[in-house]
């Protein structure tokens, strides 16, 4: 299987999922209203029960999926809704609304009130008060961090979790041509320190969408990336992705119709076997590239190979010191070099 269609062969699968509605409530929270006012700000969070099947109340199983629970999720506070991405972990969740503002609270455990935490982002791509400039639709979360991709800017930032406060952010050069109302709606940190980016894409008989694989910190500017394609699910595009404790990758797939409504898919895909299998391939074919490209604009004469040479030469020296130091060199890093 060649890395740019990895997740071609990408099955459904069967398993269990603890918090299968809270990620479906990610994507299915009704849009919020104008980006509300700056400043942290305290609110009422309120949980009311839902079924998984309106039809079956009772019904807890769908193929391989296990219901444990799930929950509709309301505030009285105007600014919440328009939930993008969650990310849950213990007893607490960290959601992201499309506005560029982060709502904390607990995971509910039965229904009824609590207090929950509202914090517009400070700082960002234009305006904070304009939601074109602050279209944050996906989330990833490691350590001390959170990295929050915005569509129409087609950016990355590293915020801290602790305050909110913005360390790094970029504007990858291979996402500047992606769709301004349709980019970076996913964001998966690997365990690798590699990061997974997809698009959302616009709704074409198209029937990929593109994604890229950063090399390391996307919110860096000039990390390496490499640039894949995921077959959609038919009549559905990926909204948010997450590795699972196997390695594998967990893809949403929102479907809308008119008359069909609302509907979600799960597609499993196995990204790190598939990529440590091409990666040789890969290497090879950036190498054999790079002469290319230095034999055609220098020809098969002395600055050609004088070029040649000292390109060899920087990447085995660079390879050397990470090795001395203790830097762990990936494959993506070798891609990028002989280019």
């Amino acid at each position: 299987m060649k890395l740019t269609t990895f997740l071609n062969r990408a099955r459904l699968s069967r398993i269990p999922v603890l918090l299968l509605l809270l990620v479906l409530l990610g994507t299915f929270v009704r849009p919020g209203p104008a980006p509300p006012a700056a400043g942290a700000r305290l609110a009422r969070l309120f949980a009311a029960p839902v079924a998984i099947d309106p039809r079956d109340p009772v019904r807890r199983r769908i193929g391989g999926l296990i219901f444990r629970r799930g929950w509709v999720l309301t505030s009285d506070d105007h600014g919440f809704g328009g939930i993008s991405a969650m990310h849950v972990e213990g007893d607490q969740v960290l959601a992201l609304a499309d506005t560029g503002t982060l709502f904390r609270f607990a995971l509910p455990a039965r229904p009824g009130g609590q207090t929950m935490r509202i914090a517009p982002l400070a700082e960002g791509p234009g305006a904070a008060n304009l939601k074109w400039d602050r279209d944050s639709e996906s989330l990833a979360v490691g350590g001390g961090n959170a990295w929050i991709g915005f569509e129409g800017a087609n950016a990355i930032w590293r915020y801290r979790r602790s305050d909110g406060h913005a360390e790094a952010h970029a504007a990858p050069v291979a996402m500047r041509q992606w769709p301004s109302n349709s980019g970076a709606e996913s964001i998966a940190r690997l365990s690798d320190g590699r990061f997974l980016v997809i698009a959302e894409d616009r709704d074409t008989a198209q029937p990929f969408s593109r994604a890229l694989i950063f090399s390391g910190d996307p919110a860096v500017r000039g990390t390496a990336a490499i640039e894949l394609r995921y077959r959609r699910v038919r009549d559905a595009r990926p909204t948010d992705a997450v590795q699972m404790q196997d390695g594998r990758i967990l893809i949403l797939n929102r479907h809308f119709g008119w008359l069909s409504g609302l509907s979600a898919t799960l597609v499993v895909a196995d990204i790190i076997t598939t990529m440590e299998h091409d990666a040789p391939d890969l290497v090879a074919f950036a190498i054999a590239g790079s002469i290319l490209a230095v034999f055609v604009v220098l020809g098969v004469r002395r600055h050609g190979l004088v070029t040649l040479a000292c390109g060899m030469a920087g990447v085995v020296v660079m390879i050397a010191a990470c090795a001395i130091s203790g830097l762990r060199v990936h494959f993506l890093d070798l891609i990028a070099l002989p280019i």
